[in-house]
């Protein structure tokens, strides 16, 4: 199983469990990667989103969080069997907090500003 994250960090899903005295108490995590539409140090290329693989049993669990489902229904996370062929992300809501590239305002039929670059 895979799952494809829009979402500009990455996100640590929770669970919890209750003891025996009754009160809820940390029972693990899943760690879903983040990093789309943020760009790399070095070559300052943005991915358009992250693939994270997990286990059946993951996955499942993430499918019970409550997190997890807000944003799958905002459309920033999606699970998917195998690897996409394309590149992850590409028919994905964007995250809102992601940085704003030059594309963004060609989009709107805007110049980017000048950035000094040579």
């Amino acid at each position: 199983m895979f799952i494809l994250s829009k979402l500009a960090g990455g996100v640590d899903y929770s669970f919890y469990r209750k003891n025996a005295a009754g009160k809820m108490v940390p029972d693990g995590f899943v760690r879903i990667g983040g990093g789309a539409d943020v760009a790399d140090k070095k070559t300052l290329l943005a991915p358009d989103g992250v693939v994270t693989e997990v286990t059946e049993a993951d996955a499942k669990k993430l499918e019970t969080n409550p997190v997890f489902q807000k944003h799958k229904k905002a459309g920033l996370v999606k699970a998917v069997k195998s690897a996409p062929a394309k590149k992850a992300g590409q028919d994905m809501a964007d995250d809102k907090s992601r940085q704003v590239t030059p594309a963004d305002y060609r989009k709107t039929g805007k110049e980017p500003p000048a950035t000094g670059a040579a």
